[in-house]
């Protein structure tokens, strides 16, 4: 089985620090950034790479997150 690379690690790792998460859940929510933006905001080069790592925090994709957001279906999408 092959070991993602170590910059993987190092940007899932910071996806879990300092609730890096939980302020990508407010940009999404409360911005219009697209989701290429955010990603590169927090050092990914590639969307896709972006997508992956957050659904595998978060359990949806950030499109979908946004979207549940703006529904009201998600405990982030009252707060400030």
């Amino acid at each position: 089985m092959e070991s993602p690379s170590p910059g993987f690690s190092q940007r899932n790792d910071a996806l879990n620090s300092l609730g890096l998460v939980d302020r990508l859940r407010r940009k999404l929510a409360q911005t219009r950034l697209s989701v290429a933006e955010i990603g590169e905001a927090v050092g990914y080069q590639s969307e896709a790479a972006f997508q992956r790592v957050f659904k595998r925090q978060v359990g949806m994709t950030p499109a979908q997150w946004r979207a549940r957001s703006k529904r009201g279906e998600t405990e982030e999408a009252g707060a400030s």
